[in-house]
């Protein structure tokens, strides 16, 4: 999700979809374990595929095309960025954000709503926002987690999130897990590596630098990380990468503990510049779809490519491990970047993973029409993932206002629906189908849904009907790009 953003920006049938084979390709099997296992496709098909050698295959999240929601503004008991549950950067603060917010998820088991009046209802009836999302054939929601102490962000710490994932889970919905390997918002401007594991070394050593030392290091000032000696780098990295498998594997071991063990796992968040700046920062090449988004952080200087690119699948693979070792049975992994209509930067960024042999499930993009294209790059995009990468593709994040009226379509020149109840409900219906029919096509999550596609008296705004309006061409108009050739 932009930083910025409070809110981003011919239903088609089972015997289009490609086979599994074409999304989880074959691979070397070890002697002891030399029986294909049969996989089921998530829209239904199947195929029998070869695990991957040293684990067992990876399976497939759901039977279903999943229509999700981040929902992990209800950890805070509010609805939005900047809102309730936001914490500060010094530990007293935090801990009293911590036990407002754990009495706010407390209290969302019966009221539902993010901290607003009135509750969520339809037709007059109390619900809470996943029963009544799910009444609407929505099937999964995922949940975001920083580093704990949370600084500068709502508290989405793991302790805060564990009870609004069991509940997921009780309702019978998958749950993707989003971890941002942050203690604050993570993102195309800023993956802040979290100030408790600054300066640490191979021996776990640990002495947290201040704010401002921080900060010098991230603008390169006397102190800045691109002045560093090689051994030092070196060091904090080998310490990074413990830290990371370590981190990961307790996340995931307290979420299976509680009885919310993940269906998917994200091993980092928008991650196309890197994460755990500036260890892992890459230098992005020029998109000549995206749009201008805001600031960046700077990159090392000097920078080195083939070094941060290095330190970058270090991080992921080591995120990997420690989700892999502590889930016990297989689980997704899922690698997301921002570049929903944008295949020349999608193609930069998997190919390096390619070639590093990163070991992943499912590629997910974020899609904002407010700077992501059009669906028709969105869908250009999803054929050549096909045709390169051979997995599943979701889009992790979306969303478009229902406010601003024909003004909005002049604001971005990727807003083609007007921001009202009606173009919001196009959009979602143009988005899904072009998810849908694409090779490869898993899934489409919402971001935020909580203002989003909900009206002011807490019931439903028309998107939440999405799947039920699937075939909407003119309400207003459709901007589906025509089907893409069949097989990738």
């Amino acid at each position: 999700m932009l930083h910025h953003q409070s809110t981003r920006q011919n239903s088609p049938s089972a015997e289009n979809q490609p086979s599994m084979s074409q999304f989880w390709p074959a691979r070397r099997i070890t002697r002891q374990r030399s029986v294909r296992r049969v996989l089921v496709l998530w829209l239904g098909l199947c195929s029998c595929l070869a695990p991957a050698a040293g684990r067992a295959q990876t399976a497939p999240p759901s039977s279903k095309f999943l229509l999700g929601a981040d929902i992990s503004a209800l950890v805070s008991g509010r609805g939005g960025r900047g809102f309730g549950g936001r914490v500060g950067g010094n530990s007293a603060t935090n801990t009293a954000a911590t036990n407002t917010v754990a009495a706010g998820t407390n209290a969302l088991a019966a009221n539902g709503r993010r901290g607003g009046p009135g509750g969520y209802q339809e037709n007059g009836q109390p619900g809470t926002e996943i029963s009544i999302m799910m009444n609407h054939h929505w099937n999964a929601f995922r949940l975001r987690v920083f580093v704990d102490p949370v600084r500068s962000a709502p508290n989405n710490s793991l302790s805060n999130t564990i009870p609004l994932a069991k509940q997921i889970k009780a309702a019978g919905a998958s749950f993707l897990l989003d971890i941002h390997y942050s203690d604050t918002w993570a993102d195309p401007q800023h993956q802040e590596t979290p100030l408790a594991w600054q300066d640490i070394d191979a021996d776990h050593t640990n002495r947290p630098l201040s704010l401002r030392e921080f900060q010098d290091m991230l603008t390169n000032s006397v102190s800045g990380y691109g002045t560093w000696p090689a051994e030092r780098v070196e060091r904090d990295m080998a310490a990074l990468e413990k830290r990371v498998e370590q981190y990961s594997s307790e996340v995931i071991t307290q979420l299976k503990q509680a009885g919310a063990m993940p269906d998917m796992v994200q091993v980092g968040n928008e991650i196309t510049g890197g994460t755990l700046w500036p260890f892992a920062h890459v230098k992005v090449p020029p998109s000549t779809v995206k749009l201008d988004a805001g600031r960046i952080q700077p990159l090392p200087e000097p920078y080195d490519d083939n070094k941060q690119w290095d330190h970058l699948i270090r991080v992921i693979k080591a995120g990997i491990r420690g989700v892999r070792s502590a889930a016990g049975s297989p689980v997704p992994i899922v690698i997301h970047i921002d570049c929903g209509g944008d295949w020349p930067v999608t193609k930069w960024y998997f190919d390096h993973l390619t070639g590093a042999k990163v070991d992943y499930d499912i590629i997910a993009q974020s899609f904002y029409p407010n700077y992501h294209g059009t669906p028709e790059l969105l869908q250009e995009n999803m054929v050549e993932c096909a045709k390169s990468y051979h997995k599943p593709f979701m889009v992790a994040e979306t969303g478009y206002a229902k406010t601003g009226g024909d003004e909005l379509m002049t604001r971005r020149k990727y807003n083609f629906w007007p921001g009202t109840p009606q173009g919001q409900l196009q959009f979602m219906a143009d988005l899904v189908n072009t998810v849908k029919r694409a090779p490869g096509g898993m899934g489409v999550f919402y971001w935020a849904p909580e203002g989003a596609l909900w009206n002011a008296d807490g019931s439903p705004a028309p998107a939440m009907s999405v799947l039920d309006n699937l075939s909407l061409t003119n309400a207003p108009q459709s901007h589906l790009p025509a089907a893409p050739a069949s097989g990738p």
